[in-house]
């Protein structure tokens, strides 16, 4: 598997946005299982993180985080040149 390290960031984005916006149950419960079995991270932080800050303030912390720990704006801008570049 490649990337394994990015795996971490990305549960904890999944994790924070999803109780930002949605909270579906079984996103949230099946993030934080492999939050806490696979990364054996602490997904009380989080939840305290989500429960007390602004919503814009947590979209801009799991935007840099992202931006920081993964290549996840490559990714997205590479599926947008391919957007693009079908029109």
């Amino acid at each position: 598997m490649k990337r394994t390290k990015e795996i971490e960031t990305i549960l904890t984005a999944i994790f924070v946005l999803n109780h930002i916006n949605e909270n579906n149950e079984q996103i949230a419960l099946l993030s934080e299982y492999a939050l806490h079995d696979i990364c054996e991270a602490n997904s009380n932080m989080l939840k305290l993180l989500a429960c007390t800050s602004k919503r814009e303030d947590l979209v801009t912390w799991v935007n840099k985080l992202l931006t920081e720990d993964t290549k996840y704006n490559d990714f997205i801008k590479l599926k947008e040149y391919y957007k693009n570049d079908r029109k």
